[in-house]
């Protein structure tokens, strides 16, 4: 099993490094700056919450974008996408 770690900037990029460090495995963008990045347990999972109020999951093994939400004017929209890997 590979295991992840993630980090998140103040332009909003999201990076995901298997822990030698020597590629990205993920790269994903926001809009605004990325305030918390979580890695889940089972290291298949990352949580990001932003600046902006949008919250993202990721799937490391996918790579798809589930149950993106984002609040704006006490509107929730949820959305889905795909990412891609980087090498």
């Amino acid at each position: 099993m590979i295991s992840f770690t993630a980090a998140g900037d103040d332009e909003g990029a999201v990076r995901v490094w298997p822990l030698d460090f020597q590629e990205f495995y993920l790269q994903a963008q926001h809009a605004r700056a990325v305030a918390a990045v979580n890695v889940s347990f089972d290291g298949l999972r990352v949580l990001v919450g932003t600046h902006g109020g949008t919250i993202g999951r990721y799937h490391l093994v996918t790579l798809r974008a589930y149950g993106i939400l984002e609040l704006n004017n006490r509107l929730l929209k949820r959305s889905s996408r795909t990412i891609g890997r980087q090498y």
